[in-house]
């Protein structure tokens, strides 16, 4: 029977082509503009259901047509299930759900420990794209504020570009600096971008200390890593991540760091800087000045200070040397270990330094790593100034042009 209405429908449709047709209620009222009108109040109008495969090809159907209208039921490169009406050439949604129309993005937030003078660290944002077409996303330091900075600041940017639809890309934001802030403190690192924010916090640690026996019943806090090191590495088995920067005398920042290349340093200069560069004090009650590379509440050690390290047996302090002794720029193996009661307590990398001899053409090439440590002390000698060098059981305190660059050894104010 239906076949025989709906056979009588179409008949009589195609003799009056002209007409207009109105299925549902109220038959004979019919919109003026309308070749077919439906309506109803309780059915709706049931679109032909078809898998499309991606909004540029046809398939299911042969060609592209312009007016073209279906549902599709299928998840697939950048369709998803919903009305897409065709423009000739491709494909294009009518209406998708509001909920997976959009880009979103997930801090990861900070990489790593953060402690006071740490080096290179990171923070990393997923930016997702579940719309159905590829969004641009292009990264830039202003993406990230951190608060309170405490010396850090992003100094690259990597990832984004062209996501595709349904796709993520991780980006990272490098950061830099010195920090400085004392262990305990909360930064807050805050994306904001395309409309898009989220936020992750870290909590600065302290850095690790060794505290040895002096004089008088005293005891003498140093940091446990050379300044630049990996301190969350350990600072007693000799290793590349603890050898630390190379800081010329008077100077608030490094010249190079471990992975610096052994050769000649572009830009180094042979300027000394002046007396009191480290120590606006005394010997004997020194004062940290502006300049002063170490974290808060640490400063470099005087040479009276480091005098600690050059007597044999003095307060209970011994020292041995550990590793291979060859001077090569890979070889980490090599240092100084100082016992106290024969309890390792601290370690001290043969790191070497960074040299010049303006006349054989070097200016900051590495030099005696695997063989000897070198490390400045707040102290002058005339021009030069003191340093501590750590390659036998009794080491010895010297003078070297400040223009050289040497290890440090932050001790506790």
């Amino acid at each position: 029977m239906k076949k025989i209405l709906l056979t009588a429908a179409l008949a009589l449709y195609g003799l009056n082509a002209a007409s207009q047709a109105k299925i549902g209620n109220n038959p004979g009222t019919v919109n003026s503009n309308a070749v077919l009108e439906l309506e109803s109040a309780n059915q709706g109008f049931l679109q032909p259901r078809v898998a499309l495969s991606s909004t540029a090809s046809p398939a299911p159907l042969s060609a592209h047509v312009a007016g073209m209208g279906v549902y599709n039921t299928a998840t697939a490169n950048d369709v998803r299930p919903g009305s897409y009406i065709n423009d000739g050439t491709r494909w294009w949604p009518v209406s998708v759900p509001v909920a997976t129309a959009s880009v979103t993005a997930a801090c990861n937030g900070f990489t790593g420990t953060y402690y006071p003078g740490t080096a290179t660290r990171s923070y990393t944002v997923t930016v997702t794209n579940n719309t159905f077409a590829a969004v641009t996303v292009t990264p830039v330091a202003g993406d990230l504020v951190l608060s309170p900075a405490s010396g850090l600041s992003v100094t690259g940017v990597s990832g984004g570009g062209s996501i595709a639809s349904g796709a993520s890309s991780v980006l990272t934001y490098t950061l830099g600096g010195n920090l400085v802030a004392t262990g305990g403190t909360v930064i807050t690192g805050t994306f904001t971008k395309l409309g898009l924010n989220c936020s992750r916090t870290v909590t600065t640690e302290d850095v690790p200390v060794a505290i040895l026996d002096g004089p008088n019943g005293t005891t003498i806090t140093f940091m446990a890593h050379n300044l630049g090191s990996d301190y969350s590495a350990d600072p007693l088995t000799p290793s590349q991540a603890i050898n630390g920067s190379y800081y010329k005398w008077g100077a608030s920042t490094a010249v190079a760091t471990v992975d610096t290349a052994p050769g000649n340093i572009p830009g180094w200069t042979t300027t000394n800087l002046p007396n009191g560069s480290w120590n606006s004090g005394t010997e004997m009650a020194p004062v940290k000045t502006a300049n002063d590379p170490c974290p808060p509440g640490f400063r470099v050690p005087t040479r009276n200070e480091l005098s600690i390290f050059t007597f044999g047996n003095t307060n209970g302090n011994t020292a041995s040397m550990i590793g291979t002794e060859n001077n090569s720029a890979t070889n980490f193996s090599r240092g100084m270990r100082i016992h106290n009661y024969g309890v390792v307590k601290l370690l001290l990398p043969a790191a070497g330094f960074r040299y010049t001899a303006t006349s054989n053409g070097i200016y900051g090439t590495l030099s005696n790593r695997g063989t000897i440590g070198f490390y400045w002390t707040g102290t002058e000698q005339s021009t030069a100034s003191y340093y501590l060098r750590a390659d036998q059981v009794y080491p010895q305190l010297g003078g070297y042009e400040r223009s050289f660059a040497l290890s440090i050894r932050c001790i506790k104010q």
